[in-house]
């Protein structure tokens, strides 16, 4: 009879134990992640860009070492488009030097890089009138665009010696 007691403590242990297992529960849920990608862009342009070179005496001076303008953009899928422009901030720094009014300071954007965008034509730096560098088209996307923008101004024999400076503003846009 012991060896039946023994047989049957160990059936009911076995059955205890597995009672709970038979009245488990689990669920799930799942969540859908979901991204609204937007038009964006960003711009870099350098601190300095110097005019350091002179074609001549009284020639016209340029910036031997273009100065690269490095840019992130992205357009929309459909219809998209985007530009960048430049426009100066304000008139040439120091009396006695070039202006925005008596002297053409042109800008020249070449070498697009990054393969988003076409390159814009030479014209004059002023404060009222945007000079296009680049232009973007529908879903046009880069992470690492570039362009390289050239200066020149022809040298005036009436400036008085001395440094003088202007701003030029980059401004990018993409929609």
């Amino acid at each position: 009879m012991s060896r039946k007691l023994a047989i049957l403590t160990i059936a009911l242990a076995v059955a205890a134990l597995m009672a709970p297992a038979a009245f488990a529960a689990s669920a799930t849920s799942t969540t859908n992640v979901t991204l609204t990608v937007a038009a964006e862009a960003a711009i870099t342009a350098p601190g300095t860009c110097a005019l350091d070179t002179l074609s001549a005496p009284f020639g016209t001076w340029s910036n031997a070492n273009a100065c690269s303008v490095t840019f992130k953009v992205r357009t929309t899928k459909v219809g998209g488009t985007g530009s960048i422009t430049a426009l100066a901030s304000g008139d040439w720094s120091g009396a006695g030097g070039p202006t925005l009014a008596g002297d053409t300071l042109t800008f020249t954007p070449t070498a697009l890089a990054g393969g988003a965008g076409t390159i814009g034509t030479a014209g004059t730096i002023s404060t009222t009138v945007p000079v296009t560098a680049v232009n973007f088209g529908t879903d046009a996307k880069t992470n690492s665009g570039s362009f390289s923008s050239g200066y020149s101004l022809p040298d005036n024999p009436a400036w008085s010696t001395g440094n003088y400076s202007v701003n030029v503003v980059f401004t990018i846009t993409a929609n």
